[in-house]
């Protein structure tokens, strides 16, 4: 029922904090207060397993809540219990931080300092897309070649690529009807296009010089992010990589994931429609965004109202 990667995070859950927590109890036997109990007790400080002080964050919190809540329902399904004990206690409040993100002018600079790293193109084009499509970390790990029309100026954002320990690399098409990411195509400016295409024709030539039995799963996948033998780069690659080329160029540090965010609010600074927003970053529906954004889209609007001030002012003199 789960994602490779969901899975995982669960699995994590369960060994490092549920198990040990509730080992000693039958499923039947588990209660609210002890539910509650647990919970609090992930808002302790100190019990933070990376070697840092303080506490758990909510969201972790409110996540092992989620862990918690789908594994007694599955319990309630298989009639080993009743009830589920986690649907009497008050769900843990989530603390949402508003992300952060880069401005016009560190944009930029972002850029600048893009166009000096003239060995890496491959890193060059995956920035921009982050910044432009506000694709996620998975989708521009399953990019692919074939992705891109350069005849009609877009990209097709159809798959995705994860690494979990249990399965390995999971390469799998985006669902039309999912939730949280759909299949879309997004328009990209000619300069980029032409980055990508000139990187694909360098490649074609490094993939035939090597052979295509030589090369990971004998030459299934083309991704933007592989190696010589065409194996995909592990995730965790692009977000070390961004790290350093951070601290090369000495900017702001935010998240590889804010990108996305930064290019959700550029385009509502830009007056750019929510459904166009929507649809460009995968969201199942405007409300997603209109939820995720809500902030961006407040200040938009209050810088809206001071131009329209600013004109009408005029006219009255």
């Amino acid at each position: 029922r789960l994602a490779p990667t969901t899975y995982d995070r669960y699995l994590e859950c369960v060994n490092n904090r549920i198990l040990p927590a509730f080992k000693f109890l039958r499923m039947d036997q588990i209660k609210p207060k002890h539910i509650i109990n647990f919970l609090n007790n992930l808002e302790e400080d100190g019990i933070r397993m990376d070697g840092k002080k303080g506490q758990l964050s909510s969201s972790r919190v409110y996540y092992h809540y989620r862990v918690l809540n789908n594994i007694f329902n599955f319990a309630v399904e298989l009639q080993i219990i009743k009830e589920n004990p986690v649907k009497k206690i008050e769900k843990p409040k989530v603390e949402y931080k508003e992300p952060e993100i880069y401005t016009d002018e560190e944009v930029a600079q972002l850029l600048k300092c893009l166009e000096k790293e003239t060995d890496v193109p491959h890193w060059q084009i995956i920035i921009k897309l982050a910044i432009i499509t506000g694709m996620r970390r998975s989708e521009l790990c399953g990019l692919e070649f074939k992705h891109f029309d350069y005849k009609n100026g877009v990209v097709h954002i159809q798959q995705a690529l994860t690494y979990t320990k249990t399965k390995g690399y999971d390469i799998y098409p985006i669902r039309k009807g999912s939730r949280t990411a759909r299949q879309r195509t997004v328009s990209l400016p000619k300069e980029l296009l032409d980055e990508v295409e000139k990187l694909e024709k360098i490649r074609k030539v490094e993939r035939f010089a090597k052979g295509r039995e030589n090369l990971w799963m004998n030459g299934k996948y083309n991704f933007i992010l592989a190696h010589e033998d065409g194996s995909p780069y592990h995730p965790r690659t692009v977000q070390r990589w961004w790290q350093r080329f951070i601290e090369r160029h000495n900017l702001k540090y935010i998240n590889l994931h804010a990108l996305r965010h930064t290019s959700a609010t550029l385009l509502i600074g830009l007056g750019v429609h929510a459904k166009t927003i929507s649809e460009r970053l995968g969201h199942s529906s405007t409300t997603v965004t209109m939820g995720t954004y809500g902030h961006a889209i407040r200040e938009a609007d209050k810088q809206a109202t001071e131009k329209l001030n600013e004109i009408l002012k005029q006219k009255r003199f």
